[in-house]
């Protein structure tokens, strides 16, 4: 080995005694039998929730649902449903009178459940209304991607995140009574998908493209046509810390390839010496 070669082995040497630090990462699969359940008496016949909480690794994270049905599309509350062993699904007070029925109930304009869920718009969805879903984790996490067991018509979504830097959840996070146009203060849209027509009724995986970082973050259906009804099941939400800072402590895998570098060196070293 000549001394160029010499010299970047060392190069590299020095490179890893910096240390390489990685991000975290973590996945929920939105199983009934792995959640944390609050039940409700909602608006069809089915057990519907108004919270689900879900632990991985360490890490936390909250569901609740939420439906743009009052007066003059004002947010409120809706229901949790879960669709097959693998996909959550949304319930609203949605009739004849403020879009399509939720209920195989009469279009009567009534807010009480007056049947069992209709198909599709038990999925989560965007058809006369649109519903959300408010995802809280216990730490600053970015959501990576959203898994869709199943849709329908079509499965583009929009991504909010809410900027806990300048504002504070508690006062202005808060989405009951406001409306998607104006969700308020700390409030920004930071994503979105679209793939054209969905074709058959499957789903797949979606990266979110986004480097954000929140606690607080809304899934709506719809990406950027605004023409088709979006019919989904959420399988699956994965999210990512933010990369720490180096520390100059180097992980266990760059110990062990520094150890075989310098083992390398001190090799070549004491050939050319004999």
């Amino acid at each position: 080995m000549n001394r160029t070669a010499l010299n970047v082995l060392s190069a590299a040497v020095i490179a890893g005694l910096s240390g390489v630090a990685s991000a975290a990462t973590y996945s929920w699969g939105l199983d009934s039998v792995l959640a944390t359940k609050t039940s409700a008496a909602g608006f069809v016949t089915e057990t519907e929730y108004s919270k689900l909480q879900y632990s991985t690794g360490g890490a936390t994270m909250t569901l609740q649902a939420y439906a743009d049905t009052g007066a003059s599309s004002a947010i409120e509350a809706a229901y949790l449903t879960f669709q097959g062993s693998c996909c959550v699904g949304v319930t609203s007070r949605e009739t004849g009178n403020n879009g399509n029925n939720e209920t195989t109930g009469s279009a009567t304009g009534s807010n009480t459940a007056t049947g069992s869920a209709r198909s599709p718009e038990h999925s989560f969805d965007n058809a006369g209304r649109t519903e959300l879903l408010l995802v809280s984790f216990d730490q600053a996490l970015s959501i990576s991607s959203l898994s869709f067991g199943w849709a329908q018509t079509d499965n583009d979504y929009k991504l909010y995140a809410f900027n806990e830097t300048t504002n504070s959840f508690a006062s202005t996070g808060a989405v009951t009574g406001k409306t998607l146009g104006a969700l308020g203060a700390g409030w920004a849209q930071v994503g979105s998908a679209f793939e054209g027509t969905q074709s058959g009724n499957t789903g797949g995986t979606r990266d979110t493209d986004n480097s954000v970082y929140s606690r607080y973050w809304l899934i709506t259906p719809g990406g950027t046509d605004g023409v088709r009804n979006d019919y989904t099941k959420l399988s699956t939400i994965a999210a990512k810390t933010a990369p720490p800072p180096s520390t100059g402590v180097p992980e266990p895998e760059s110990i062990a390839l520094m150890g075989a570098a310098l083992a390398g060196m001190v090799f070549v070293r004491r050939r050319r010496q004999a």
